[in-house]
């Protein structure tokens, strides 16, 4: 017995200086760490429906060329020095969907084809898309503007002047968070222009349309638009 309380007393000493040479660890609650590290956690979507109303959406429909013409004007080279004058931007950075990319902001109206869609058919892609032809082009170039809900474009993120990878709201990103900022944007499409749509008849209707897509070396088969503004009539 008296070994035991030996022991206990001993355990009890231990205890005590390792706490007070060490401190009592205090338990943090996940999403608070910024609080007391200073440190912002990232945001993809900062700015949101100001920045979508009052920046990107202004800014593709201020520099959006009409799609016929420069599909009939480039004669099928949107990589050419011809079409390229009119983008709405060649890339120099990493902030380039790929190498050598050029992203057009566009802007026409056309005849939808073909809807690809589960509001259509539940078992199309979730990638989904409207193949459009534009009116006054009789070319051979495949025109999709994308209706989602899933998009992997990068297009209206790397159209715009205002959006940096070195300097998004005031600070460097990551691949990844830049990313996120693609996804986001696209999402802003989807919730404020594809959600006001009735696709389930859209087949066969003329199309109002002004968004913006990316050519490059390695993606130049079709032109695939993510849009700022549509209209079915």
């Amino acid at each position: 017995m008296k070994k035991r309380i030996i022991s206990l007393v001993l355990a009890a000493a231990f205890s005590f200086t390792m706490l007070s040479g060490c401190g009592i660890a205090k338990v943090i609650p996940i999403g608070t760490e910024g609080e007391y590290t200073g440190e912002v956690k990232f945001d993809a979507s900062a700015g949101g429906d100001t920045m979508w109303t009052d920046q990107l959406a202004p800014e593709i429909s201020e520099k959006a060329v009409d799609l016929t013409e420069l599909l009939n004007s480039s004669n099928g080279d949107l990589l050419g020095a011809g079409a390229s004058a009119k983008a709405a931007k060649v890339p120099t950075d990493s902030s380039a969907a790929a190498s050598k990319s050029i992203i057009y902001a566009v802007k026409g109206t056309g005849t939808i084809e073909e809807v690809v869609s589960k509001v259509v058919d539940p078992e199309a892609s979730s990638k989904g898309y409207l193949l459009i032809k534009p009116d006054g082009y009789s070319g051979e170039e495949v025109i999709k503007i994308a209706v989602g809900p899933v998009n992997m474009d990068t297009s209206l993120r790397d159209a715009v002047t205002f959006m940096d990878i070195n300097n998004y709201n005031g600070q460097k990103v990551t691949t990844n968070e830049w990313a996120d900022v693609a996804k986001s944007i696209n999402q802003m499409s989807q919730d404020y222009v594809v959600a006001n749509l009735d696709l389930a008849s859209a087949k066969g209707k003329t199309i109002e349309f002004t968004g913006a897509f990316t050519v490059s070396s390695t993606k130049k088969d079709e032109v695939f638009i993510t849009p700022v503004a549509l209209e079915i009539k």
